[in-house]
């Protein structure tokens, strides 16, 4: 049994980590595209949101504020964006980012599993690439729903883990390599079970798409993926520390002459609240 919340998996405690930085570097980087792509057509690129004049919209896990930040800038003023996260360093951090943007956003610290919200306080529920890292994200799901308005809608962007693909040289060890990061996360395969819960939720119009996403920076890949991980690897079995470094290297070696390449598959589920 692989020990969850090991090396990677410390988004659930970004407070407490020895470099915290390094989080907030982590959402910069990873969505430079992300942001590129819904500033050019916001309209378009959220429509998944099916947002109306007047809705109330919570972003749960928000982090530095950054995924729905275009949408702020675009949306009527008669909307209202409120990002929640168990972060105060991501909290402060999105705060200091919408300063002097009057944008209808509002910041706070609180916990997915149970929300700091009069039951029906919002029209719509998003958490992107949350609830892998959750002790519990079928709690976060039925708090989402408790707060949530009668025909009201949770989107929630998650991956599966064991789908991701990394062009290696040794086949065999990427896909044992590939499988235990998976399995040490606290849901590693959170994007095949969401709609089974929200089946059980009781929502409708279950709706699923899914996307492959590919890592658009090694540095960022090597140190949050892998790096931390070889030792723990290694003392699990999955290699010995000679051919876990050879493994690496061929990493290395492949970013720096352009040829490196990993993907994995991300499901976005949506449900109304009937």
């Amino acid at each position: 049994m692989v020990e969850k919340s090991t090396w990677h998996d410390e988004w659930g405690n970004v407070d407490q980590v020895k470099k915290p930085e390094f989080f907030v570097k982590f959402i910069d980087l990873t969505r430079i595209k992300w942001n590129a792509m819904a500033r050019a057509d916001p309209e378009g690129f959220y429509a998944f949101l099916d947002i109306k004049n007047g809705n109330k919209i919570l972003d749960i896990g928000c982090g530095t504020g950054v995924f729905l930040r275009p949408l702020a800038e675009s949306i009527d003023p008669s909307c209202r964006i409120v990002g929640v996260d168990n972060s105060e360093i991501m909290i402060n951090e999105a705060i200091k980012r919408a300063e002097g943007l009057n944008l209808p956003v509002e910041y706070r610290v609180g916990d997915a599993h149970a929300l700091d919200f009069a039951a029906e306080s919002f029209d719509r529920c998003y958490a992107n690439f949350v609830l892998m890292h959750l002790e519990s994200p079928k709690q976060a799901l039925s708090e989402m729903k408790r707060v949530l308005r009668p025909g009201g809608l949770i989107v929630v962007d998650e991956p599966d883990w064991d789908s991701q693909v990394i062009n290696s040289k040794n086949l065999q060890l990427t896909r044992r390599i590939v499988h235990f990061i998976s399995d040490s996360l606290q849901n590693g395969i959170i994007g095949r079970q969401l709609t089974e819960f929200y089946h059980e939720l009781g929502l409708v119009d279950i709706e699923v798409s899914g996307q492959i996403t590919t890592w658009p920076n090694y540095p960022v890949f090597k140190e949050w993926w892998i790096e931390g991980g070889i030792d723990k690897a290694s003392s699990a079995g999955i290699a010995s520390r000679e051919e876990l470094a050879d493994w690496l290297q061929d990493l290395d070696e492949r970013d720096k002459t352009g040829r490196f390449f990993s993907a994995f598959t991300a499901y976005r589920v949506s449900g109304r609240k009937p």
